[in-house]
């Protein structure tokens, strides 16, 4: 339950993406199978984390076994190194996005999204998923808490899926 507890406000600030609700919203209002754009928009958003997920578990397992004698140290080490450099990036991303002027719209862009196939939009919301800085480092913020957590694989991938799980964290 701690890890969970953990990794939840990371999990609903990257939940909380004002360009991945917008894209959701403007495929539910569309007039030719807003659902099923949704869905394949959500899709692709989520293979897009999935894959996120598992190259950044790889990676992170295979720092923590290879550097040093006590893995727990390690991770330890690793985590707070990992908190550091998200919460930096997230302070830099702050930054472009204050210091960025708006983006605008054509009528050109919403006349042609409608017909475009199902594939199309699923990759969109990966493409979306995928460049959307503080989302994919808050998810990173958290799956660097799941990676370094001491619980079992099964508990780390409920955590990660959002089902439970938990347990001491090397941080708590």
């Amino acid at each position: 339950m701690t890890l969970l507890l953990t990794v939840l406000p990371m999990a609903l600030g990257a939940a909380l993406s004002p360009t991945l609700f917008l894209a959701t919203t403007v495929l539910l209002s569309a007039e030719q199978r807003p659902r099923a754009r949704a869905l394949a928009f959500l899709l692709g958003a989520v293979g897009a984390l999935v894959l996120w997920a598992v190259l950044f578990a790889s990676a992170m397992r295979a720092a923590i076994t290879s550097a040093a004698h006590s893995a727990f140290d390690t991770a330890r080490q690793t985590g707070a190194l990992g908190d550091l450099v998200v919460g930096l990036a997230l302070l830099a991303v702050a930054v472009v996005v204050a210091l960025r002027p708006p983006h605008t719209r054509t009528e050109h862009h919403r006349r042609t999204a409608a017909d475009r196939p199902l594939w199309k939009v699923a990759l969109v919301g990966a493409v979306l998923q995928g460049r959307d800085v503080s989302s994919m480092l808050l998810f990173t913020a958290a799956l660097q808490h799941v990676t370094v957590a001491e619980v079992n694989f099964v508990e780390q991938t409920l955590v990660v899926g959002g089902g439970g799980g938990g347990g001491p964290t090397p941080t708590a």
